[in-house]
């Protein structure tokens, strides 16, 4: 199987997988989600080095912050910082 990033994703796929990430945790599709979640980060690692410094920063952060969240087991919180805080930084 050819992954994400061997293959690239474009901005717009990237935020829909988003998107598929906090409405399958919304939806207490665990499963799932954790799958979106996967995809979403990879995509999220292809275009990591081309944004500026401060955005990836705070993106990265933002990312730990929803891995406790998901470790947790908050995945009402895991899909609004994806969908709320993520999102509108990329």
């Amino acid at each position: 199987m050819e992954s994400i990033i061997s293959k690239g994703i474009s901005i717009v796929e990237l935020k829909q997988k988003a998107l598929a990430v906090s409405n399958a945790f919304r939806l207490g599709q665990e499963a799932q989600a954790n799958q979106y979640c996967v995809e979403f980060i990879d995509g999220l690692s292809f275009h990591f080095p081309k944004m500026p410094e401060d955005k990836m920063t705070s993106i990265y952060q933002l990312l730990t912050v929803m891995h406790k969240a998901q470790k947790d087991r908050d995945f009402l919180f895991t899909a609004d910082i994806v969908q709320y805080e993520i999102l509108p930084r990329l």
